[in-house]
């Protein structure tokens, strides 16, 4: 079975000796309040069926606001949205999820997020196929590696200076020794 597909045996009613439902509460919660990772739910049409509070400070859109829109108009930017589209489609039909990797989406006001994208099919019993998406904020992370680029140039370009100015310095030494020599 595919690691990133989940099924649910109906007939399983407990996990450990926690029941069905109170497990059901307890990781609703947590997914829910995980104050990292932004996920959503969607159906194929790509309708939102979830939108945790990380998702809401991230693309600044409240689950109320979210939740039976589609997640294409909400945080896939125009020039995205057809491949999307098919991405969706193909998991649908292959049961597998597109790899994860580095995405910019869109936040409410239109800026642009750079976000570590998972996917994840859920398939429950007498239930239609849900996906998922979990995603975590790179922005401060790309914000720090400019920064270092920056300060590595700065750096590199300090470092050449200074070769310049021994080299200048040699000059000026060679120059003064054999003017004293004369």
């Amino acid at each position: 079975m595919n690691s990133n597909k989940i099924s649910v045996d109906a007939e399983r009613k407990t996990i450990g000796n926690v029941s069905g439902k109170e497990n059901g509460d307890r990781f609703r919660i947590l997914l829910e309040n995980i104050p990292s990772i932004a996920i959503q739910g969607y159906r194929l049409d790509g309708t939102t069926t979830f939108w945790n509070k990380a998702s809401e400070r991230l693309y600044g859109y409240t689950a109320k606001e979210a939740i039976g829109r589609s997640l294409l108009d909400l945080i896939i930017p125009p020039e995205m949205r057809t491949g999307v589209r098919e991405a969706i489609r193909q998991m649908a039909e292959t049961g597998e999820c597109i790899p994860a990797g580095e995405l910019f989406l869109m936040a409410k006001d239109g800026s642009r997020v750079c976000v570590y994208s998972n996917h994840a099919l859920i398939k429950l019993p007498d239930s239609p196929l849900e996906l998922f998406c979990l995603d975590i904020d790179l922005t401060e992370r790309r914000r720090m590696e400019e920064e270092l680029k920056k300060v590595n140039s700065f750096m590199m370009n300090r470092e050449l200076k200074m070769v310049e100015l021994k080299k200048e310095i040699a000059e000026l030494k060679k120059k003064m020794k054999s003017q004293l020599k004369k």
